[in-house]
């Protein structure tokens, strides 16, 4: 089942909340950074991820909630790239580098909607040709966002089409809370991934790997997040906590669990890594959907893609996309209650 319903105006384009449910899971995304408000077990009826307390409040959405980035996930260093002998200076939105896309990045486009109102497997796909030089980047790219429900799962594909050769990195910057409290810091989490990228003074990596066995970023066979942000960490002086890119293991998955409501996220990917980030710095900074001041470590974000500032990675791949090979990335959110 699918509805829509009209939020606000942003200049003269409409924002629309669409609304999938096929009994089992219900999602609410809206038109703008194709941005999930709500996903929730039909039967549960909590919403698992953070949301604004007015709808009306993504149209200026600065903590990316929910919503789809792009062209460049993650923090670009310099703001530069070289593409074929040439440089490209990006904009400098993230102090010294480029975050997320810069300021006209896909999460603040209005989209155009498609759905497929079928009763087991309602789809939306959103579609948003962009041009991106104004921001430094090479041409127009056009995006496809498809959100699909399977059962218990929501099925999510991400394709970025370059007019011309371009990088491109996206995700989805859902943050995750599986319960009713303000914390995630009692959530089960387990990664499957050795590896994470070590991040420079401003928060960029550069290449250089952290091995996770026996440190604070080893979640290969779950554990509390709590007891890995107590265990420290020197580079947790920078970040307050993890907000790093793991390397994904061939099976390219991970697990949320929340032992209490005994809700259980279990997330697989076609992207290289998931970039772990628990709201280290949200501090109150914006009144979350209970009318609350979101509060750190309140949720996390579990934002699987390509290797973030990639381009300036020897060796990482895939960085460059064109027509005819796009940015190409599927994930599935498989969302169950744990009897």
């Amino acid at each position: 089942m699918i509805t829509i319903k009209e939020i606000t105006k942003k200049k003269d384009e409409t924002i629309k909340e669409i609304t999938l449910n096929n009994g089992i899971i219900q999602i609410n995304v809206l038109n703008i950074g194709a941005a999930v408000t709500s996903f929730k077990l039909v039967e549960y009826n909590h919403n698992i991820v953070v949301s604004y307390e007015k709808t009306e409040d993504f149209c200026n959405n600065s903590y990316y909630l929910g919503a789809v980035i792009g062209p460049l996930a993650g923090r670009t260093k310099d703001g530069k790239f070289t593409m074929d002998g040439k440089v490209y200076q990006l904009e400098l939105n993230d102090n010294t580098n480029h975050l997320h896309g810069g300021e006209n990045a896909l999460h603040t486009q209005v989209m155009d909607m498609f759905y497929e109102d079928d009763e087991n497997n309602p789809q939306v796909i959103f579609m948003k040709e962009v041009n991106h030089m104004t921001d430094g980047y090479p041409d127009v790219i056009t995006y496809v966002i498809t959100y699909k429900l399977d059962g218990n799962s929501l099925i999510m594909n991400l394709k970025a089409i370059p007019n011309i050769k371009s990088p491109a990195n996206m995700t989805n910057h859902m943050y995750f809370n599986l319960g009713a409290t303000d914390t995630v810091l009692d959530h089960e989490l387990t990664i499957d991934a050795d590896e994470v990228m070590e991040l420079d003074e401003t928060y960029c990596p550069l290449g250089e790997r952290i091995a996770v066995a026996d440190t604070a970023f080893d979640f290969r066979k779950g554990n509390k997040i709590r007891n890995h942000l107590e265990k420290n960490h020197p580079q947790f002086k920078m970040t307050n906590g993890i907000d790093h890119a793991y390397v994904l293991n061939d099976s390219r998955s991970l697990t949320l669990f929340e032992p209490v409501s005994k809700v259980a996220l279990k997330i697989k990917t076609t992207a290289d890594c998931v970039v772990m980030y628990c709201g280290n710095f949200f501090n109150e900074g914006f009144v979350n959907e209970k009318g609350q001041r979101a509060k750190n470590h309140s949720a996390v974000a579990l934002e699987t893609q390509y290797f973030p500032n990639g381009v300036n990675i020897n060796g990482y791949e895939p960085v460059f996309f064109t027509k005819e090979k796009p940015l190409d990335i599927t994930t599935e959110y498989v969302l169950k209650k744990i009897k």
